[in-house]
């Protein structure tokens, strides 16, 4: 068997992680696309997330509605969790999922919903209630986390 030095296993490591990234769709492409009448499916390459191992996923995209300040996505469903990522107010996310956790009065009501935000290959969480999907309650369309 032919042994491969560590510096070659490295540059073809990085070039196939190149190659990957290059076909993952950008979640901000979508911040700036035409609104859209109704949500739209949206393709998700990567897994869900590390506990899922899911592949091929189906996201629906929906316009942020915070009512002014940017859309705080979250490591878990909770307050206390960090905030690792914002996204301007009309702006469009994908939501793979939703799954309940705390209690939180937004832009769009009151509600224990949250729904899982895919950007890149990452996934965060955030508040039903600043996301417009159209719908009180759990989106139909939408699996539960």
């Amino acid at each position: 068997m032919r042994r491969i030095a560590p510096r070659h296993r490295l540059a073809s490591l990085l070039s196939l992680l190149v190659a990957v990234a290059a076909s993952v769709p950008v979640a901000t492409a979508a911040a700036h696309a035409a609104p859209a009448a109704t949500p739209q499916r949206v393709a998700v390459t990567q897994g869900a997330g590390p506990a899922s191992g899911e592949v091929g996923i189906t996201a629906l995209t929906f316009r942020v509605s915070t009512g002014g300040p940017a859309l705080n996505l979250r490591s878990c469903p909770r307050l206390s969790c960090s905030v690792d990522l914002t996204v301007p107010n009309g702006s469009y996310v994908s939501v793979s999922c939703q799954t309940t956790g705390d209690t939180v009065t937004g832009n769009l009501g009151t509600s224990a919903i949250w729904d899982r935000v895919v950007t890149g290959m990452t996934y965060f969480y955030a508040s039903d209630t600043n996301i417009q999907s159209g719908y009180d309650g759990f989106h139909p369309g939408l699996p539960r986390c």
